[in-house]
C-alpha cells in the first residue's frame, strides 16, 4: 500500500485522475490538501481502506495518515514549477483578494511576485518541493533547521520512496508505475490542470529566473538527485 506526495504543480493532478483508472477510483483516497492554515486532526483509521492515499501532504504526515507504507511523487524543474504555480493562479483561478498568495499572482507581475516576502508568497516559491518530502508544506508548521532539510529529503528520496517520477519524463515516470504496480501501460494518459496562457521559460527577463532559481538551490540539487534515482530504477 502507498502514500502518494503531490508536490504542487508537478502533475500530480493527472497523476492522480491516472492511478484512479490503473488501480480503481474506489481503490484511491480523495485527495487530501493538508497545505492549509488548520491544525488538521487525523486517523489513520479513516484511510486504511485506500490502496494510495494521495494528496498535498508532506511527509510529516506520511506516517500519521498511512503507517507503514511505501511512499510515491513526482518531481519538476524548480524553474518550470514555480513558473507554473504563479500562471496558473493568475490566468486559471477566480478573482481571490482574500487569499494573499493567489492575490500576490493575480495582482504582482511575476518579478514581483517572486521577490515578494510574504511568507504564503515564500511557502508557494521557495524549495517547495524539498519542504514537501522533508517535512511540511506549510511554512510555520516546519519543524527541521533550513540547513539539514536538503539531506532529510534525499535520505527520504532514497529510502522510503518506491516511486519517483519526472514531469519531464511523464512517459517514462507512468510506465515505471506501470511496472511497479503490475498493471497494463494506459491507452492513453490524461493531462489535468494545465496552465493555460503562460510564457516560456525563454520568454522571461534572465533577472527573474535567476530570482526563482536562487530561491530553489535546495530543490534544484534535490530535482538532480531525484533524476538520478528515478533513471536507476528504469534502467533496473
Amino acid at each position: 500500500m502507498y502514500i502518494f506526495n503531490h508536490i504542487p504543480k508537478t502533475g500530480g493532478a493527472s497523476m492522480y485522475r491516472l492511478l484512479g483508472q490503473l488501480i480503481g477510483q474506489e481503490r484511491l483516497s480523495p485527495h487530501l490538501k493538508f497545505n492549509e492554515e488548520v491544525r488538521y486532526e487525523v486517523s489513520a483509521a479513516d484511510y486504511e481502506k485506500y490502496f494510495v492515499i494521495y494528496g498535498h501532504l508532506g511527509v510529516i504526515w506520511n506516517d500519521i495518515v498511512g503507517p507503514g507504507r511505501r511512499w510515491m511523487t513526482i518531481l519538476r524543474d524548480p524553474v518550470e514549477r514555480v513558473l507554473s504555480q504563479y500562471y496558473y493562479w493568475r490566468n486559471m483561478v477566480p478573482r481571490s483578494p482574500h487569499l494573499p498568495h493567489v492575490n500576490g499572482a493575480q495582482t504582482l507581475s511575476l518579478g514581483e511576485f517572486v521577490r515578494s516576502r510574504d511568507y504564503m508568497a515564500l511557502q508557494a516559491n521557495e524549495n517547495v518541493q524539498t519542504w514537501c518530502l522533508a517535512d511540511d508544506l506549510r511554512l510555520p508548521y516546519r519543524k527541521l533547521a533550513p540547513s539539514d532539510a536538503l539531506g532529510v529529503a534525499k535520505q527520504h528520496l532514497a529510502e522510503r520512496f518506491a516511486f519517483i517520477g519526472i514531469a519531464e519524463d511523464y512517459a517514462g515516470s507512468v510506465q515505471r508505475l506501470c511496472r511497479l504496480l503490475e498493471v497494463p501501460y494506459p491507452e492513453s494518459i490524461p493531462m489535468e490542470n494545465r496552465t493555460l496562457e503562460r510564457k516560456a521559460r525563454h520568454e522571461i527577463e534572465p533577472g527573474v529566473i535567476a530570482a526563482i532559481e536562487e530561491l530553489n538551490t535546495m530543490d534544484q540539487a534535490l530535482y538532480e538527485y531525484g533524476k538520478g534515482l528515478a533513471d536507476s530504477a528504469l534502467r533496473r
